[in-house]
């Protein structure tokens, strides 16, 4: 809905965040 965040509005920034969270949780368990 309108009320929803830009970031979740666009699928792409979405992924883009969740690819960051992913990289962050790789290196913590390295």
């Amino acid at each position: 809905p309108a009320d929803h965040p830009p970031l979740y509005g666009d699928g792409r920034a979405g992924e883009r965040i969740v690819a960051m969270l992913a990289e962050l949780t790789a290196q913590r368990a390295m």
